[in-house]
């Protein structure tokens, strides 16, 4: 269902005759977001097999800018993630090659966007995994709701245990072409609690109708402090990473438990993820598809990682 509303809105919501023009600014944007590994179209349901998400996002006053800043956001999100093992057919214990959790949790962040396109936020994340999680509740009315099988396993997930996290992320750019149809940039990222502590890093790739990082959909920017005119933008994009992988509490339980479940995992050191995905953007909306190709999180997993994920976000106000 969620994909045919975003396929509707390719269709319906992107008048491209006006795409020459530049669009009003508004104030507040409400972003739907849903990884799962059924986009993939591979029958697959395993390991990091569904999120969904809800942001918003609001400017805020224009005099707490600072001199050198173009833009400055609020973020919400509500988020939910599923881990699965390589199946969600698990009738025992000896098959989980990955530990069976969820994760639920609310974060706040702030996005600061300065001259020379660079990109800096902050973020804190508080959450529980375990049955507090209500992975298996939401799984099952999920598979009832497609129509799926019965999913089993969720007796071997982890244990019940609170995550707090902070977050940073910076991407600074690095070239762009004359006609602004390519640009390469560097982005980084890090997490540090008691649910995660990695870092990663890797270069973004865009083709196609840029805007300036300020303004684009890519860091959510098209909702602007400033009251700036956005353009219309529409562009392919490839992001490879590597990750250092210190904890990963999707994998290793509560980091403060002593019996962090019936079965845990420890994550390999170092991981590569190929990202790659579209987006389109007008004044009010904005479709993006991407996908995500990883290698093995563990020894003990049988396959390595992957999954699509779609967004849809909607912005109002003046």
């Amino acid at each position: 269902m969620f994909m045919r509303v975003c396929l509707l809105f390719i269709c319906l919501s992107l008048n491209f005759a006006a795409l020459k023009g530049q669009n009003s600014s508004r104030s507040t944007e409400v972003e739907i977001r849903n990884d799962n590994d059924m986009y993939l179209f591979m029958l697959q349901d395993q390991y990091y097999t569904n999120g969904l998400f809800i942001n918003i996002r609001k400017i805020v006053d224009a005099s707490k800018l600072k001199d050198r800043e173009l833009n400055r956001l609020m973020e919400i999100q509500i988020g939910h993630e599923m881990y699965n093992a390589y199946t969600a057919q698990i009738d025992s214990i000896e098959a989980v090659d990955r530990p069976i959790s969820a994760h639920l949790y609310l974060s706040a962040s702030l996005h600061h966007y300065f001259v020379g396109e660079d990109y800096l936020s902050y973020s804190l994340t508080v959450g529980s995994i375990g049955k507090r999680a209500f992975g298996e509740q939401l799984q099952a009315n999920l598979h009832d709701l497609l129509n799926m099988y019965h999913a089993a396993g969720w007796e071997f997930q982890l244990n019940n245990a609170w995550t707090v996290d902070l977050g940073v992320q910076h991407n600074k750019m690095i070239g762009r072409t004359e006609h602004q149809v390519l640009d390469f940039s560097w982005q980084s990222s890090a997490k540090l609690g008691n649910h995660h502590i990695n870092l990663k890093t890797g270069p973004l790739f865009r083709l196609g109708r840029l805007s300036a990082f300020d303004q684009s959909a890519h860091f959510g920017g098209r909702i602007q402090a400033r009251g700036t005119p956005t353009r219309n933008e529409w562009y392919l994009f490839y992001r490879p990473e590597v990750s250092a992988v210190f904890y990963d509490g999707t994998m290793q339980g509560g980091m403060w438990l002593k019996d962090k479940g019936p079965i845990t995992a420890k994550p390999y050191p170092f991981r590569i993820s190929n990202n790659f995905g579209a987006i389109i953007s007008n004044d009010r909306l904005t479709f993006q598809m991407q996908y995500y190709f990883n290698t093995k999180e563990s020894a003990q997993s049988r396959f390595r990682h992957q999954y699509g994920s779609i967004s849809l976000a909607y912005r109002f106000g003046q």
